[in-house]
């Protein structure tokens, strides 16, 4: 019963029902059981009724789920896996010489990232499970979990020794830039609204961070162009215009 009730609940989340959506995939993961559902939806006032029937998986499903059940077990479990990437090791990764601001601003490369980790050549394995990022992909597509979507985070370590965070969820067509760090361990702003805050610049890292807001954002920089340990404030006016200035500066060379 309680796999019936969380069928229906995934059929209402994920509006199915339809010639593009009718069939559910529930898994156990204490026992490792692939449960489908056939799901037909009737339309009653204020919306649909869902009526789920259990049905069995294919030969081909059975094969893709064995697959799939290993990669989470060896996974501990979870659908969310985890790749760490290091720029300087990986000679298939593309861009893999430029900044982590270059990544943060520039979607091209976000999206040739992208398109490596889905498609490679020679993709990263997935940590402890021995499978490509190719391959989850893959098995993620041929059966779509909706009681525990597959999901991948990469955390890709630039060459300038920052980093940056890709995600991709079951049934998104590209991985997204989720967050990036410099090499202060400051959160680099992705979109304007996230540049209010203080800044932690130590002596020649200040540069490619006022390069990276000025050029990107048109942010106004007031004071010097570098500090020894310094702190940088960033505010807005309400009005989509942003300014920093220095509020600590151990020293100015």
């Amino acid at each position: 019963m309680q796999y019936t009730s969380k069928a229906k609940s995934v059929a209402q989340q994920y509006n199915m029902g339809t010639p593009l959506s009718p069939y559910a995939y529930i898994y156990d993961k204490t026992r490792g059981n692939l449960r489908k559902y056939s799901v037909e939806r009737e339309a009653i006032p204020g919306g649909y009724e869902y009526i789920v029937e259990n049905v069995s998986p294919t030969a081909s499903e059975t094969n893709v789920w064995a697959q799939t059940y290993a990669a989470l077990s060896a996974n501990g479990g979870q659908s969310t896996f985890f790749v760490n990437l290091d720029a300087v090791n990986n000679p298939s990764m593309p861009d893999r010489n430029s900044s982590v601001f270059d990544f943060a601003q520039t979607s091209a490369f976000q999206n040739d990232l992208s398109d490596w980790l889905k498609l490679g050549p020679n993709p990263p394995t997935v940590n402890s499970v021995g499978l490509t990022t190719v391959a989850i992909i893959n098995l993620a597509a041929a059966i779509f979990l909706h009681s525990d979507v597959i999901s991948i985070t990469a955390t890709i370590y630039t060459v300038d020794h920052g980093r940056i965070e890709l995600q991709w969820t079951a049934g998104q067509t590209h991985f997204k830039m989720i967050g990036a760090i410099d090499v202060n361990n400051n959160d680099i702003p992705i979109v304007s609204a996230g540049i209010p805050g203080q800044y932690r610049l130590r002596t020649g890292s200040s540069g490619p961070f006022f390069d990276y807001l000025s050029n990107h954002f048109g942010v106004s920089i007031y004071g010097p162009n570098t500090c020894i340990n310094g702190i940088l404030a960033c505010v807005g006016d309400g009005h989509a215009n942003y300014s920093c200035q220095w509020v600590t500066c151990g020293g100015v060379p």
